[in-house]
């Protein structure tokens, strides 16, 4: 038979008083990077729907609207949004080593 280990309820309070805050800040994190992926994907999408039409009058007028006001700010928002989770995934990583680290 598989016997279950029961660990000692002090140690599970210790654990779970470390791991809840950890949790809180992870959490209040992610929104922004939701909001971010959000932003990013609903860019992506409308600068295809918008600048990049899939007929052939949208491949004859890709020359004219790659060059436009709204198609330029599009590419700009979508630059700008990569970049954002490009640079979350950095923080994420230096925050989940520097909490690895802590142990040693």
């Amino acid at each position: 038979m598989t016997e279950i280990m029961e660990l000692p309820p002090d140690l599970v309070e210790q654990m779970v008083d470390y791991i809840t805050p950890s949790v809180l800040v992870v959490w209040k994190a992610s929104k922004v990077y939701l909001f971010w992926i959000s932003v990013h994907f609903a860019i992506a999408n409308g600068y295809y729907l918008v600048c990049a039409p899939t007929s052939v009058s949208g491949f004859f007028m890709s020359p004219f609207l790659v060059s436009s006001p709204h198609c330029r700010a599009l590419r700009w928002a979508n630059e700008q949004s990569a970049l954002s989770v490009d640079n979350m995934w950095i923080v994420f990583g230096t925050w989940m080593a520097s909490k690895i680290t802590s142990f040693f």
